[in-house]
């Protein structure tokens, strides 16, 4: 199982929990996390970049074979907070929906060789707890939800 975004918070509750139930984890992440379980591995990526995501691939390719299940926890916005949207910076909206909706379906692009059995994305809504009148990102996820989806069928 591969948990993107597991070196905290839930991807790492979840990679600890996985990792009683399934042969082999892997937690990727840009931050490093040293793992207390022999089934459990890291690898670094770095979701922004798209030459990052395609040698995560090739790394669990050489060393782990297949994937038998894809979660997505990884998730993030800007690290200032602002009282209006309008005041919200233009690349940090960008950098965001890159991160929590571009990165997903590179993953899926580049990974989906690697699949075995399921794709769990799991979006948090409090990725955009910083930006103002958000209150319904949870429904906003739907709409990217529906598309991840559909690339992931299209994978299959």
């Amino acid at each position: 199982a591969l948990v993107v975004g597991g070196s905290g918070g839930i991807g790492l509750a979840t990679a600890q929990k996985l990792s009683e139930r399934v042969k082999q984890v892997i937690i990727a992440d840009h931050h490093e996390v040293k793992v207390s379980k022999n089934n459990i591995s890291y690898l670094a990526v770095e979701l922004l970049n798209i030459d990052s995501i395609k040698n995560l691939a090739k790394e669990i390719a050489s060393k782990f074979g297949r994937i038998t299940h894809l979660i997505c926890v990884a998730g993030g916005a800007s690290e200032k907070e602002f009282n209006t949207l309008a005041k919200v910076p233009d690349e940090d909206i960008s950098k965001t929906i890159d991160l929590n909706l571009k990165s997903n379906i590179f993953l899926i692009k580049y990974l989906q060789e690697l699949f075995e059995k399921d794709i769990l994305m799991i979006g948090g809504s409090t990725s955009l707890n910083s930006m103002p009148h958000w209150p319904r990102f949870s429904n906003l996820k739907r709409g990217p939800s529906s598309a991840e989806f559909g690339l992931m069928n299209a994978a299959r």
